[in-house]
Protein backbone atom coordinates (compact mmCIF):
# COMPACT_ATOMS: atom_id res chain seq x y z
CA UNK A 1 0.00 0.00 0.00
CA UNK A 2 1.39 3.45 -1.39
CA UNK A 3 1.94 6.10 1.27
CA UNK A 4 -1.13 8.84 0.99
CA UNK A 5 1.50 11.38 0.04
CA UNK A 6 3.39 9.17 -2.87
CA UNK A 7 -0.01 7.82 -4.39
CA UNK A 8 -0.02 10.53 -7.58
CA UNK A 9 3.72 9.65 -7.87
CA UNK A 10 4.42 7.31 -10.75
CA UNK A 11 7.72 7.19 -10.79
CA UNK A 12 8.94 4.00 -9.52
CA UNK A 13 12.53 4.85 -8.89
CA UNK A 14 11.27 7.49 -6.67
CA UNK A 15 8.40 6.41 -5.38
CA UNK A 16 10.60 3.29 -3.76
CA UNK A 17 12.93 5.85 -2.75
CA UNK A 18 11.07 8.40 -1.01
CA UNK A 19 9.07 5.03 1.08
CA UNK A 20 12.74 4.08 1.95
CA UNK A 21 14.23 3.52 5.50
CA UNK A 22 16.29 7.17 5.21
CA UNK A 23 14.67 8.70 2.89
CA UNK A 24 16.12 11.91 1.88
CA UNK A 25 13.93 15.23 2.78
CA UNK A 26 11.36 16.82 0.39
CA UNK A 27 8.70 19.38 0.15
CA UNK A 28 5.80 17.57 -0.08
CA UNK A 29 3.71 20.47 -0.65
CA UNK A 30 5.99 22.43 -3.71
CA UNK A 31 6.59 18.54 -4.69
CA UNK A 32 11.04 19.57 -4.88
CA UNK A 33 13.95 18.11 -3.22
CA UNK A 34 17.42 19.15 -3.65
CA UNK A 35 19.40 16.86 -5.84
CA UNK A 36 22.06 16.95 -3.78
CA UNK A 37 20.07 15.02 -1.43
CA UNK A 38 18.95 12.63 -3.90
CA UNK A 39 22.52 12.35 -4.88
CA UNK A 40 23.75 11.53 -1.60
CA UNK A 41 20.84 8.67 -0.73
CA UNK A 42 21.83 7.03 -3.92
CA UNK A 43 25.44 6.75 -2.96
CA UNK A 44 24.77 5.64 0.10
CA UNK A 45 22.83 2.49 -1.34
CA UNK A 46 24.89 -0.53 -2.24
CA UNK A 47 26.80 -1.53 -5.45
CA UNK A 48 29.18 -0.03 -7.71
CA UNK A 49 27.53 1.40 -10.71
CA UNK A 50 27.20 5.11 -11.36
CA UNK A 51 23.09 5.51 -10.89
CA UNK A 52 23.88 8.48 -9.08
CA UNK A 53 25.75 10.95 -11.58
CA UNK A 54 23.05 9.66 -13.97
CA UNK A 55 19.87 10.42 -11.62
CA UNK A 56 21.56 13.39 -11.00
CA UNK A 57 22.28 14.94 -14.79
CA UNK A 58 17.93 13.71 -15.42
CA UNK A 59 17.56 15.46 -12.05
CA UNK A 60 18.91 18.66 -12.95
CA UNK A 61 18.43 18.75 -17.15
CA UNK A 62 14.94 16.88 -17.78
CA UNK A 63 13.07 17.92 -13.87
CA UNK A 64 15.64 20.68 -12.59
CA UNK A 65 13.01 23.65 -10.87
CA UNK A 66 14.39 26.91 -12.92
CA UNK A 67 14.87 28.01 -16.18
CA UNK A 68 18.01 25.87 -19.12
CA UNK A 69 20.28 28.63 -17.99
CA UNK A 70 19.33 28.18 -14.31
CA UNK A 71 19.38 24.58 -14.71
CA UNK A 72 22.90 24.52 -16.88
CA UNK A 73 24.95 27.11 -13.88
CA UNK A 74 23.58 24.11 -10.98
CA UNK A 75 25.67 21.49 -13.00
CA UNK A 76 28.88 23.34 -13.70
CA UNK A 77 28.86 24.64 -10.08
CA UNK A 78 27.55 21.28 -8.91
CA UNK A 79 25.06 22.22 -6.58
CA UNK A 80 22.07 20.72 -8.64
CA UNK A 81 19.71 22.97 -7.13
CA UNK A 82 16.46 21.63 -6.89
CA UNK A 83 14.31 19.49 -9.26
CA UNK A 84 10.32 18.60 -9.52
CA UNK A 85 9.40 15.26 -7.55
CA UNK A 86 5.99 15.55 -9.78
CA UNK A 87 7.60 15.19 -12.94
CA UNK A 88 4.88 16.07 -14.87
CA UNK A 89 4.91 19.66 -16.91
CA UNK A 90 8.78 19.59 -16.58
CA UNK A 91 11.39 19.66 -19.88
CA UNK A 92 11.37 15.71 -19.19
CA UNK A 93 7.82 15.20 -18.98
CA UNK A 94 6.82 12.60 -21.56
CA UNK A 95 3.78 10.42 -23.17
CA UNK A 96 3.84 6.82 -22.41
CA UNK A 97 6.15 5.19 -19.22
CA UNK A 98 6.29 1.98 -17.49
CA UNK A 99 2.79 2.16 -15.99
CA UNK A 100 4.26 0.26 -13.11
CA UNK A 101 2.13 2.46 -11.03
CA UNK A 102 -0.89 2.74 -12.49
CA UNK A 103 -1.78 6.59 -13.53
CA UNK A 104 -5.35 6.61 -12.73
CA UNK A 105 -5.38 5.26 -9.23
CA UNK A 106 -1.54 5.76 -8.26
CA UNK A 107 -1.99 1.50 -7.20
CA UNK A 108 1.07 -1.49 -8.36
CA UNK A 109 0.58 -3.24 -11.14
CA UNK A 110 2.57 -6.27 -11.26
CA UNK A 111 1.91 -7.03 -14.50
CA UNK A 112 3.28 -3.58 -16.18
CA UNK A 113 6.59 -4.53 -13.74
CA UNK A 114 6.98 -8.06 -14.93
CA UNK A 115 7.04 -6.78 -18.65
CA UNK A 116 9.52 -3.96 -17.88
CA UNK A 117 11.80 -6.32 -15.86
CA UNK A 118 11.23 -9.02 -18.44
CA UNK A 119 14.44 -7.53 -20.21
CA UNK A 120 17.09 -8.22 -17.64
CA UNK A 121 19.31 -10.82 -18.84
CA UNK A 122 19.74 -12.53 -15.99
CA UNK A 123 16.83 -12.33 -14.27
CA UNK A 124 18.07 -10.21 -11.37
CA UNK A 125 19.27 -7.16 -12.25
CA UNK A 126 19.02 -4.41 -15.42
CA UNK A 127 22.00 -3.38 -17.13
CA UNK A 128 21.85 0.60 -18.82
CA UNK A 129 20.99 -1.75 -22.07
CA UNK A 130 18.08 -4.00 -20.47
CA UNK A 131 16.53 -0.44 -18.84
CA UNK A 132 16.77 1.24 -22.30
CA UNK A 133 15.08 -1.41 -23.90
CA UNK A 134 12.47 -1.41 -20.88
CA UNK A 135 11.77 2.04 -21.45
CA UNK A 136 11.17 1.71 -25.51
CA UNK A 137 8.97 -0.92 -25.06
CA UNK A 138 7.18 1.18 -22.05
CA UNK A 139 6.86 3.78 -24.43
CA UNK A 140 5.73 2.41 -26.97
CA UNK A 141 3.07 0.65 -25.50
CA UNK A 142 1.99 3.55 -23.24
CA UNK A 143 1.29 5.74 -25.83
CA UNK A 144 5.13 7.50 -26.09
CA UNK A 145 8.18 8.16 -27.90
CA UNK A 146 10.92 5.45 -28.34
CA UNK A 147 13.28 8.58 -28.27
CA UNK A 148 13.64 8.55 -24.61
CA UNK A 149 16.22 5.84 -24.47
CA UNK A 150 19.55 5.54 -22.69
CA UNK A 151 23.19 4.09 -24.41
CA UNK A 152 26.81 3.64 -23.45
CA UNK A 153 29.73 5.27 -24.34
CA UNK A 154 33.12 3.87 -24.62
CA UNK A 155 34.17 4.78 -21.45
CA UNK A 156 30.80 3.52 -20.42
CA UNK A 157 28.95 6.21 -19.15
CA UNK A 158 25.24 6.63 -19.73
CA UNK A 159 23.94 9.35 -21.89
CA UNK A 160 20.45 10.01 -23.80
CA UNK A 161 19.96 9.15 -26.90
CA UNK A 162 17.77 9.24 -30.00
CA UNK A 163 16.54 5.91 -31.52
Amino acid sequence: MAKPELKGMHCPFLRSMLSAAGAPAWDQKAREMEVEDLVKFVQNQPGDGSLDKVLKFFAVHNHGVGSRIQRAAHLLVGSGGRFSTELIGSDGDHEGGSHIYNPETGEFDAQQCRQFTSFSQDGRTMSVEDFGAAIVDANKRHGGSAVNALRTGQNGHIRPCQC
